[in-house]
């Protein structure tokens, strides 16, 4: 198993291609090369976020993808 290191605008630019305009995970998967489970895992992390954005009182704020990989 290999541990690759993904830049923050990809990871942003995959996510957003998830959750805005609908891709499927095995789509991006394969387009975009990425290893086995690692778009599941970044959209946990982004949900994690979210929760702990919400649960402070701030709300879904739109940067969350911007601010996910800071």
């Amino acid at each position: 198993m290999t541990n690759n290191r993904y830049e923050p605008e990809l990871k942003q630019k995959v996510l957003r291609l998830y959750l805005e305009e609908g891709r499927t995970k095995k789509s991006l998967t394969e387009e975009y090369n990425l290893g086995q489970g690692t778009l599941t895992y970044w959209l946990q992390q982004y949900n994690f976020k979210q929760n702990q954005r919400i649960h402070k009182g701030f709300g879904q704020c739109a940067d969350t993808l911007e601010s996910l990989f800071d």
